[in-house]
């Protein structure tokens, strides 16, 4: 008989519950409708008392954990309506993701900054703009999609793309948002911060730019550098509101090794999806 030993659960667009057994348990999963609820049904656990968890947030209401059978232990997640799910067992961990489609109908387009013959800035340690703004809109993607929207790139991969080709990829997706995905870069290795531009005279624009401000500020907890206007090719001439976002400074040691690494890509990604809500 495994022994839960730690129950705990977090949520940021996608509610993840861990649980932490002794020992690697058994276990089943399946939906239920009227209200819908994902279930998770752990074998061979022992001793555990009945806990209520009221969430409430991203179409999620209630989380509940109780000796089901005497030997089952049953976790069900209650949702405002259908929910997606993933189950992974490492171990004596079980980690459940559930989630809702809470961009679904809405479709972005996506520009990571330069590629190919086109580096960008480069910083320390020699790496380049280009390579950081891929995996941060590739993050981006994947996130939304999970989340039931749709995005267009406007490359995927490590390719010159002229400006005037990602405006015609924009204005031709059908999309409802373009953000252009980007690093400053300095002289000075102690500038920092986060800037979001938008073209002058584009409420729409200026009210995306405001969103996707706020999260990632919210997101990296960087210095806030505000709102800024420019007339930045891309945005200048796409016709759906468009904006493009400096995420921190490639010149700043401390900053790009924040961003480019797995968590700062987690944390532009949720940026963009709340951004999106």
């Amino acid at each position: 008989m495994a022994v839960l030993k730690n129950f705990r659960l977090e949520t940021e667009l996608v509610l993840r519950i861990i649980l932490e057994f002794d020992q690697k348990p058994s276990l089943k999963s399946f939906t239920l409708k009227n209200p819908y609820r994902v279930v998770l049904d752990i074998t061979k656990v022992q001793g555990v008392g009945k806990k209520e968890v009221p969430v409430k947030k991203y179409k999620i209401k209630e989380v509940r954990l109780a000796q089901y059978k005497p030997d089952v232990l049953r976790l069900v997640i209650e949702g405002e309506e259908e929910l997606l799910y993933e189950v992974r067992v490492n171990g004596g961990q079980v980690i459940l993701e559930v989630w809702a489609k809470l961009l679904a109908g809405k479709k972005i387009v996506l520009d990571p900054g330069h590629g190919g013959k086109d580096p960008g800035a480069v910083g320390a340690g020699g790496i380049a703009e280009k390579e950081v703004t891929l995996k941060l809109a590739l993050a981006g993607k994947a996130l939304i999609e999970k989340l039931g929207g749709e995005v267009v790139l406007t490359r995927d991969k490590d390719v010159f793309i002229p400006l005037p080709q990602r405006v015609k990829i924009a204005n031709n997706s059908g999309a409802r948002a373009f953000i252009s995905v980007h690093l400053n870069a300095a002289t000075d290795h102690t500038a920092r911060g986060i800037e979001t531009y938008f073209k002058a005279g584009r409420e729409d624009s200026e009210s995306l730019a405001a969103k996707v401000q706020k999260q990632l500020i919210n997101e990296f907890g960087f210095k806030d550098r505000g709102l800024k206007t420019a007339t930045f090719y891309v945005i200048k001439n796409v016709r759906l509101p468009g904006v493009l976002a400096e995420i921190g400074f490639i010149t700043n040691p401390e900053e790009i090794k924040i961003v480019n690494s797995s968590d700062g890509l987690s944390r532009f990604a949720r940026a963009l999806a709340k951004a999106l809500l």
